[in-house]
């Protein structure tokens, strides 16, 4: 991750954070990017045990509006 930017936290796009490993790392389907990510926080979310959870959406199908394809990925501490 490049220095001053910031990751994790509940957010539309942007750059994902995992608690684990990057899942896009073993995909060998088209390039993924983030569309929504829903982070565990101190008011109360709990996503599992401490986890993150992040829909990712192939980069061409956003470019279409398409969210037809979106896939999920959720791990935790």
């Amino acid at each position: 991750m490049a220095a001053g930017v910031a990751s994790g936290g509940t957010q539309l796009g942007g750059y994902p954070y995992f608690t684990q490993s990057d899942p896009r790392d073993q995909d060998q389907g088209p390039e993924r990017v983030l569309l929504f990510q829903l982070d565990s926080d101190s008011a109360g979310v709990t996503v599992g045990d401490a986890g993150v959870m992040g829909f990712f959406v192939p980069v061409e199908d956003l470019a279409r509006g398409d969210l037809r394809r979106v896939g999920m990925s959720w791990d935790c501490c």
